[in-house]
């Protein structure tokens, strides 16, 4: 006879397998190294293998995978991991692949016949499941070296961490078919950890400039100089109203905008049109702190090699921690956190608790 405490017990379970619910941290990579290359062009990377400091066998090889999936939107050619190990298989009498981390690059690459190459030191790998609740962290250390001089231009580390579903409290019994959906959670749980701490990693990594399409690009600088302007492609849905709320955080200033394009008219708004948007500084160097002191609340920024909004926050605010700020000024032109490309131009705000104001 099963018992009412049983019953709830899985009722439990299941509500907490069918919710799925995920904590997630929002935090960001901390980028160690940003020394943009000064020798080369970079058009094709390999990833080696990652070193696995931790007790979990699997994890280095779950990383490198999620890493190989998700590095191609950067505009890179990847080579695939199976080409690699097998280059590195028969170069072993040349390379000690038990210490990778301390071969040549230049050797390396020669091997493997590409201009960059991605080393990644896994450092954490923690599990903790009780029922359907699970506590996992994946933490890895990764730089990108180029081959010509072996200088690691890029580097970063993190940790992600997530937390899923919900501990149960009795200690009956649970039936055989639930236990599996538990352990396939599991699963799911760390390997989904595993690649969100890539993308977030490849996020930083800046984008392959000579394959990074520009086209349709919602805000533009055109001219050069002092004769510079902002010009913005309307969206859907777009008033005056609202686009000087973007750029100012004041929908008032609506008439700058209206005055600037030969008396444009609120009817003569059409989606993707484009428009001049006066009165707003066009920034160069985001270093430039003096524009705190001027009391300007926003401005617009062109994306440069090694910009990510990390970067940009630690900057701006002294707290990299505060990236989210910039992401939700440009939501209207980035998709994604991943969606920055060398040459994009996007808004600044110069204020952590900047709000829009009418």
């Amino acid at each position: 006879m099963v018992s009412k405490a049983t019953y709830a017990l899985v009722l439990i379970i299941c509500v907490a397998l069918t919710s799925c619910n995920y904590f997630q941290e929002k935090s960001l990579p901390h980028i160690t190294t940003l020394e943009p290359s000064q020798t080369q062009k970079i058009e094709k990377i390999a990833i080696l293998p990652f070193v696995n400091e931790t007790a979990d066998a699997a994890i280095s090889d779950i990383l490198r995978l999620a890493f190989f999936s998700n590095l191609s939107v950067k505009g890179y050619t990847v080579v695939r991991l199976e080409e690699i190990d097998n280059r590195l298989k028969m170069a072993e009498s040349d390379i000690d692949l038990t210490n990778i981390e301390l071969a040549d690059p230049f050797k390396l690459g020669k091997i493997l016949k590409v201009d960059a190459l991605i080393f990644g030191n896994v450092t954490k790998c923690g599990k903790i499941f009780v029922g359907v609740y699970s506590n996992v962290a994946v933490g890895a250390a990764i730089k990108l070296v180029e081959i010509q001089t072996g200088k690691t231009i890029w580097a970063a580390e993190h940790i992600e961490k997530t937390h899923a579903g919900s501990a149960p409290t009795s200690p009956f019994s649970i039936p055989k078919g639930v236990v599996n959906s538990v352990l396939n959670l599991r699963d799911k749980t760390f390997i989904d950890t595993a690649d969100r701490l890539a993308k977030k990693f490849i996020a930083g990594i800046p984008k392959n400039p000579f394959n990074a399409g520009l086209e349709a690009e919602i805000v533009s600088i055109k001219g050069s100089g002092d004769s510079r302007t902002v010009t913005y492609r309307v969206q859907s849905g777009d008033t005056l109203y609202k686009i000087a709320g973007k750029f100012y955080s004041k929908s008032s200033r609506w008439r700058e905008i209206k005055e600037a394009n030969q008396n444009l008219l609120e009817t003569d708004l059409q989606t993707d049109s484009s428009i001049i948007i006066p009165n707003i500084p066009i920034v160069d160097d985001i270093g430039d702190l003096n524009l705190h002191e001027s009391g300007v609340k926003k401005v617009v920024y062109k994306l440069k090699w090694g910009d990510s909004l990390y970067k940009l926050a630690s900057v701006l605010y002294d707290n990299g921690k505060e990236w989210e700020k910039i992401y939700e000024a440009n939501r209207f032109a980035i998709n994604e956190t991943t969606d920055l490309t060398v040459g994009r131009v996007i808004i600044l705000p110069m204020f952590t608790d900047e709000e829009s104001k009418p």
